[in-house]
């Protein structure tokens, strides 16, 4: 969804200013840029959860000037983004997202009956249309919110992992990167040097 939202406010952005909002960013700067962007679509995603419209204002999030004098320049543009709005441009997102929910059971020989309880996973799932979405698949009851979908996942593996009378058997434990790390090259291109999904540690 973070992509999505991001996408969306760069529109806004340039139908607001009249320009796009990496306009003067330098190309060696890009990559970082656009993930600042990222991370304020993520907590913009975050508070709409909660509110029914946010303040945006992302003329200043990439600090290229580093004089002070310019700071009141940098935020005098903004714009309201409304829950609404979010929830429009990440329909065809959750849409898919039910897809894959319907293929995975399918794939499994299961349906949705044989489902006892739906478990949120990760921040999108915090999103209100996101758990409309499952609580019409699954029915309200099915779906568990006192779980928190921020760190579910780490617990459950801990759990299966570590047992009050010592690891499971059979089980081996690995830490992995969840995501590829790389180094920046010209135009914009990246040199990946150690996969996502890699055992650690690795050289």
């Amino acid at each position: 969804c973070d992509k999505v939202i991001a996408e969306d406010l760069r529109r806004l952005y340039k139908e607001t200013i009249g320009e796009d909002c990496f306009k003067d960013i330098p190309e060696d700067r890009m990559t970082a840029s656009y993930r600042s962007l990222l991370y304020y679509a993520s907590d913009i995603k975050r508070n709409l959860s909660s509110s029914s419209a946010v303040d945006v204002n992302i003329s200043g999030l990439f600090n290229l000037d580093d004089d002070d004098d310019d700071d009141d320049d940098d935020y005098k543009y903004g714009f309201e983004y409304t829950r609404e709005q979010m929830n429009r441009v990440i329909q065809p997102v959750i849409n898919k997202t039910e897809e894959v929910i319907d293929r995975i059971l399918d794939e499994n020989g299961f349906s949705l009956h044989d489902i006892d309880t739906a478990i949120l996973v990760g921040g999108s799932s915090n999103l209100i249309c996101a758990r409309d979405m499952l609580n019409r698949k699954f029915g309200d009851m099915r779906v568990r919110r006192d779980i928190n979908p921020d760190t579910c996942v780490a617990h459950g593996g801990c759990k299966y992992l570590i047992r009050e009378d010592g690891p499971t058997p059979g089980i081996t434990i690995e830490e992995r990167i969840p995501f590829s790390l790389g180094t920046e090259l010209v135009n914009n291109r990246v040199q990946w040097i150690i996969p996502k999904n890699t055992k650690l540690p690795a050289t």
